[in-house]
C-alpha cells in the first residue's frame, strides 16, 4: 500500500505491506501548514480518499524579515519593514502572538506579520 497527500506534501516510509487486511503508517510528517487528504493506494485495489483535515504550524519560536531587510538605506528616508512570527520550520505562524517590538514601537503581529514604518 502506498499513501500520499493532496496536494502533495506529506513525507516519511510512504510504502508499507499489509498485515491482516490493515496497513499501518507511522511516522508521516507534513513540510507545510494546510488542508490536506490523504490518498491510499494498492494494487488491484480501488483507491481511498480521506476526509479533508487541516495542518498548523508548529509553536512560534522565531522571528524573521520579510522580505530580508536591506543592506544599506538612506539617512532620514523611513524605511518599511515586515517581521514575520513563525515556527521552528520556518512556517509562518497566523495564530494568536504577543506584540514584536522594534525600537520602542511595539506592533501585534496579524495573522503572523507585524509591519514597521521606521524614520
Amino acid at each position: 500500500m502506498t499513501i500520499g497527500s493532496l496536494p502533495p506534501a506529506v513525507f516519511g516510509i510512504l510504502s508499507v505491506n499489509a498485515v491482516n487486511g490493515v496497513a499501518t503508517f507511522s511516522n508521516l510528517k507534513f513540510n507545510a501548514p494546510g488542508a490536506y487528504n490523504l490518498v491510499a493506494t494498492g494494487p488491484v485495489l480501488t483507491a481511498a480518499t480521506s476526509a479533508a483535515f487541516s495542518v498548523l504550524a508548529g509553536t512560534p519560536v522565531k522571528l524573521a524579515f520579510s522580505p530580508a531587510a536591506p543592506a544599506t538605506w538612506l539617512t532620514n528616508t523611513p524605511l518599511n519593514v515586515t517581521v514575520e512570527v513563525e515556527d521552528a520550520e520556518g512556517n509562518l505562524y497566523t495564530g494568536s502572538s504577543p506584540a514584536v517590538t522594534m525600537g520602542s514601537t511595539p506592533v501585534t503581529p496579524s495573522n503572523g506579520l507585524a509591519a514597521f514604518s521606521l524614520s
